[in-house]
């Protein structure tokens, strides 16, 4: 059991130190801010899409998804885009980031049909921001 709970408090540790205020001087990276949420099979936005599919969707294991997304959302427009200007930059952030808390509202009401809604719309955004502003 201990074992576990270090490993479990390690793999948070990118999400804790992404809370509201503690990432001011420094916030995660564009790379490790996608990375976490949207690269492969095991991202949350992968995880998320699952947990929406079962049959009995568990809440509390989504909602927990969820607030990663609105904590290091808030975090993608303290940074500088690769490339593009930084106020279409700050738009697409600011977009990203209303997209997370829909996604999180969503949760919080237990509404599949809102969170469903939320998910197409971030996963619909990925090419506006790309095209204009994603580095190598």
């Amino acid at each position: 059991m201990k074992s576990w709970l270090a490993m479990a408090a390690v793999a948070m540790v990118p999400v804790a130190a992404a809370t509201v205020g503690a990432f001011e001087d420094k916030p995660p990276t564009i790379k490790s801010v996608m990375t976490k949420l949207h690269k492969g099979s095991q991202a949350e936005f992968s995880v998320l899409k699952a947990q929406a599919e079962a049959p009995k969707p568990d809440w509390d294991a989504i909602a927990k998804t969820t607030k990663d997304f609105v904590i290091l959302g808030a975090a993608l427009g303290k940074n500088d885009p690769p490339k593009g200007e930084k106020a279409s930059w700050n738009q697409q952030a600011d977009k990203y980031f209303q997209n997370s808390k829909a996604l999180d509202n969503a949760a919080k009401a237990k509404d599949l049909a809102a969170l469903k809604s939320a998910q197409k719309a971030m996963g619909e955004s990925c090419k506006s921001c790309h095209s204009v502003h994603r580095g190598k």
